[in-house]
């Protein structure tokens, strides 16, 4: 399929502000009394959008708003800023090949255009036809000439989701904010994510930035009958804590980037659900305990005295030694064995030996799908650099029929 012929949006962001892509999903939820959920998408793929300040000068200024005049309503070829790429070898007029530093990740679409660009008034937009090694084929010989270090852009077919104010601060130089609206099928992430998988769920794997506090709080379902003449009357219907769990994400890199884009693509807004770690020592262990073993001895924390054994949601725990390996458990039954310490029961039984000197963390994991159908990434740099996400998500009851 040959690409639409259209203008092309060359102008880049104001690093210094960044960029923030947005995608938002569409999820029909409907809840029980007792908590149990009913979730069905009402949307295939997600809408994304890209907003970014702009600053220009001279021309550029002039050139900004007549695009904003006679194409504030008609589509164009955005190129997608934070996936930059590089070339590392330089091309000929009727090449058909770019070879790139990286394209780890990068977000073919299905016209699978690239945008090659050395400012906003020099680029030519290309089609890709297939990936070999750090080699991008293309389906038409290139009719410019490009030097080693010319940026590559994956391209998608874009609009004004807003019509953009510019600010004209002198005779000639001008600022504003635009936001652009993704106009063709967005799959930000290829379909091979597979993660590990504990009962049937997959566990999120991505750890979060503490730089900025994990927030948890616990809501329940309350039923009340209260008079004015007695004590009121209150009834816990779900027997169950809903636990909201918000976290701040780091990404470093074009492989953390796509691994956070596989991950939303896998949650599908607020439709898959998953195992959520708590990413905190909620279990200390005080003793060894042998591969095949199947008990925990920890530092007294209440486990045994408050869930009195098994527990209704603090059963699944994750256990992570000092080289990364990761294993996932239930809690059968919680013993207070005296003194500082309490034992775990757990099953299956451990595949390697654990202890205080050889185990990372030991943390309990919730059943929970995201909390928001809309997810903010904020690029701070392009690919090759920072960008970050706020993560909520929301426990619900493992009611299930086998």
């Amino acid at each position: 399929m040959a690409l639409p012929v259209l203008p092309i949006f060359n102008i880049p962001p104001n690093w210094s502000a960044g960029v923030t892509e947005n995608m938002t999903w569409q999820t029909r939820v409907l809840v029980s009394d007792v908590g149990a959920e009913q979730r069905s998408s009402l949307r295939l793929f997600p809408r994304r959008t890209f907003e970014y300040s702009v600053d220009e000068w001279r021309g550029l200024s002039a050139r900004m708003e007549t695009i904003v005049i006679e194409n504030g309503g008609l589509d164009m070829w955005l190129p997608l800023w934070p996936q930059q790429m590089m070339l590392t070898q330089g091309v000929a007029p009727g090449d058909t090949w770019l070879t790139v530093d990286s394209h780890y990740g990068i977000d073919i679409g299905a016209t699978a255009a690239m945008v090659l660009s050395d400012g906003p008034e020099n680029f030519e937009i290309v089609q890709l036809n297939f990936i070999s090694g750090q080699q991008l084929v293309l389906t038409t010989p290139l009719t410019k000439l490009w030097r080693e270090g010319t940026k590559v852009y994956p391209a998608k077919i874009a609009r004004f989701d807003e019509q953009a104010t510019l600010r004209w601060r002198t005779g000639s130089y001008s600022s504003g904010r635009v936001r652009l609206s993704l106009r063709e099928p967005n799959y930000p992430a290829a379909a091979d994510f597979s993660g590990p998988f504990y009962e049937g769920y997959w566990v999120f794997g991505l750890e979060p930035d503490f730089r900025s506090p994990i927030e948890r709080k616990a809501e329940r379902k309350f039923s009340e009958l209260n008079s004015p003449y007695a004590l009121p009357f209150r009834m816990d219907v779900a027997n169950f804590s809903f636990r909201t769990q918000q976290q701040l994400f780091t990404m470093f890199g074009q492989q953390e980037q796509y691994r956070l884009r596989q991950a939303l693509t896998a949650f599908h807004g607020r439709r898959v659900p998953a195992w959520i770690p708590s990413f905190t020592d909620d279990f200390i262990l005080s003793g060894d305990s042998l591969a095949g073993a199947s008990n925990l001895i920890v530092e007294r924390n209440g486990h045994a005295e408050f869930i009195q054994g098994v527990g209704v949601e603090r059963k699944h725990i994750q256990i992570i030694d000092n080289n990364g390996t990761t294993t996932y458990h239930r809690i059968v039954d919680a013993i207070y064995s005296g003194g500082d310490n309490e034992i775990l029961d757990i099953w299956p039984p451990l595949p390697f030996a654990v202890g205080p000197s050889r185990t990372r963390r030991v943390c309990t994991m919730m059943l929970a799908r995201m909390n928001s159908d809309s997810i903010d990434i904020e690029h701070d740099t392009d690919s090759q650099g920072v960008a970050q996400c706020n993560l909520s998500f929301r426990s619900f009851p493992d009611i299930r029929s086998w």
